[in-house]
């Protein structure tokens, strides 16, 4: 009787949470305008070629990226990301993120449910991550990974805990990529680090949950998480994602959507050169096009335009200035050279010119 009583409780648990509408069936499908109109709201649709229409989250802080906002969670299909982004239940999961150049951040839309597009590493006192691009081809840039201490991978905010960009090329050099892989509906994926790894490190025991699926509407959820925990429970809405020729965004924007700064490499005598800081490029506020004619700087010493004059610069040099030639016939009570006479040879004789022509 008491076991009878505890199922019927679990049923009305689960049949109150909201937005709960029965386990999602394995035949129901749905299209990718379901990610379109979802998305729309939160960030832009744009067509970057290869990939075709791609989403950008609007609204992030600088320095943004996937995998940051959130926390791990160990499931049914290994480490899972628990996301408190409104938009998580789709960009974690289904596709993967890529880096493109004069974009930033992309999020490339796929068919298939996993419990995180991401490429895992382990090193001495460190555990690490880094969103799984389209087409993998390692190694993957250091400025695009995320490393935490391993004593706080289990943090419920890996935001707060996350390593400074600039210490993972240091990292990486000690580092291994956790190849174990799993595969779900043929798709394999990376499993992650081990339990027995993360418990020895993180001195806590990790509790596994249990994946429930729901049928949810995420047109009308708003802002609120569409995947979230509760108990020993995993709430997911997990639909079977079909691709549809003819399907597209209903808005799209045209031209480059520079929602995240590009980042830029930082030269620092301190730190490593050649290191992304904070994933951040901070670009001119003005670019000018085409050849730039530079004036040439007059020098502070030009002895053809006035020779003999020194003008005072930049160095606070004195000014020396050359007193201009005065004639004697102009100022009187000047001496004036007598010329001697016929013969003479007129040195060392001056005589005094007077300005009323008398001579004492």
């Amino acid at each position: 009787m008491k076991r009878i009583l505890a199922v019927i409780a679990a049923s009305v648990i689960i049949m109150t949470v909201p937005g709960f509408q029965g386990h999602a069936r394995a035949d129901a499908e749905v299209s990718f305008n379901l990610f379109y109109e979802s998305l729309g709201p939160y960030g832009y649709w744009v067509d970057v070629p290869p990939y075709g229409y791609v989403w950008q989250p609007a609204q992030v802080a600088p320095g943004w990226m996937p995998y940051v906002n959130g926390y791990w969670t160990w499931t049914d299909a290994g480490w899972t990301w628990a996301s408190y982004e409104p938009w998580g239940w789709a960009t974690y999961h289904y596709g993967s993120w890529a880096f493109a150049d004069y974009y930033g951040w992309i999020w490339v839309p796929g068919t298939v449910w996993v419990p995180a597009w991401v490429v895992w590493y382990s090193g001495p006192g460190y555990i690490g991550w880094a969103p799984r691009p389209p087409v993998y081809s390692a190694p993957i840039p250091p400025e695009r990974c995320i490393f935490v201490r391993s004593g706080e991978f289990l943090s419920p905010h890996i935001d707060t805990v996350v390593v400074q960009p600039r210490m993972n090329p240091f990292i990486l050099r000690r580092a291994r990529p956790i190849t174990v892989v799993r595969s779900i509906q043929g798709h394999p994926f990376y499993r992650g680090p081990s339990v027995r790894f993360v418990e020895r490190y993180t001195g806590r025991r990790v509790q596994r949950l249990h994946l429930i699926e729901y049928n949810a509407n995420p047109r009308t959820a708003g802002p609120h998480v569409i995947n979230r925990i509760e108990g020993r429970s995993y709430y997911i809405y997990r639909p079977n994602v079909v691709r549809r020729e003819g399907e597209a965004p209903a808005v799209i924007r045209r031209g480059v959507v520079r929602t995240q700064p590009r980042p830029v490499r930082v030269i620092n005598r301190q730190e490593r050169p050649g290191v992304y800081q904070n994933n951040v490029r901070r670009m001119p506020a003005v670019i000018r096009r085409g050849p730039v004619s530079v004036q040439p700087q007059p020098s502070p010493f030009n002895r053809q335009g006035r020779p003999g004059v020194y003008e005072r610069n930049n160095r606070s040099r004195p000014v020396r200035v050359q007193p201009a030639p005065v004639s004697p016939q102009d100022r009187p009570g000047v001496f004036e050279r007598d010329s001697g006479g016929q013969g003479g040879s007129g040195y060392g004789r001056f005589k005094i010119k007077q300005e009323n022509g008398n001579n004492d």
